[in-house]
């Protein structure tokens, strides 16, 4: 029987878990099936994970007991900030379930001028983050921040910028640059793409690097998975 493995906001510290949260036990229970003296996989907010076993179901709360730690979170070398204009809400849920599978630490939504929908289910979000990262294999959960006007951003974003427009130069132009960084944040502009103003912004700044991603026009939730895929496999 395969071992599925789960997400739990706790820190994992002692030998048995109790853990009170009516949809996280609906899941095991009813739709998984999951009984008594299965084992699973917890993952906890420290990123350790463990092989457990489930105890008991009893009303409201679930008990585990914990038999063996299984790998010890740490950071990766390669963090990839990803900072996507506000399209769909299911586009945008989608850049966040595959951005989430190939390794993007962070997600902050931003408001620039061509940007039409606003609104965004971050409940709805982080539910998808964390079944994403539970099926990927990854230890840690991305965050996903608020909503941020797009100069704000641009300013505050961290490493090198990856800032995608087609005037820019081929991204492979930077790839001994992208091989060196361990911290690079990555521009994606909304379904209008970013206006002239906006491309401007950006060519001012020193660390942004403005780079063509080739020939074919890429819906915008579709340049945020090439991109960081393309990072990831360098």
């Amino acid at each position: 029987m395969e071992v599925r493995r789960f997400f739990v906001d706790n820190v994992i510290s002692h030998k048995f878990l109790v853990l009170e949260d009516r949809s996280f036990i609906r899941r095991l229970k009813k739709v998984l099936r999951l009984k008594e003296e299965n084992r699973v996989k917890l993952f906890d907010k420290t990123g350790n994970e463990y092989i457990c076993k489930i105890k008991e179901y009893k009303g409201s709360s679930i008990k585990f007991e914990v038999l063996e730690k299984l790998r010890t979170g740490k950071k990766p070398e390669k963090r990839v900030f990803l900072y996507q204009a506000l399209i769909k809400k299911d586009k945008f849920e989608k850049v966040v379930e595959k951005g989430t599978e190939i390794g993007i630490e962070n997600f902050t939504p931003i408001i620039t001028e061509r940007v039409i929908k606003k609104a965004l289910n971050f409940e709805r979000l982080r539910k998808i983050a964390i079944e994403a990262t539970e099926q990927s294999g990854r230890l840690f959960v991305p965050l996903i921040n608020k909503p941020m006007r797009f100069e704000k951003a641009l300013k505050e974003a961290r490493g090198m910028i990856l800032f995608t427009h087609f005037s820019g130069k081929k991204i492979r132009e930077y790839l001994s640059e992208l091989k060196e960084a361990s911290e690079i944040s990555v521009f994606v502009g909304p379904e209008g793409d970013f206006t002239t103003k906006e491309v401007e912004l950006a060519r001012s700044l020193e660390k942004v690097r403005v780079v063509n991603l080739g020939e074919t026009i890429l819906k915008s939730e579709t340049v945020s998975i090439f991109v960081g895929g393309f990072i990831f496999n360098l």
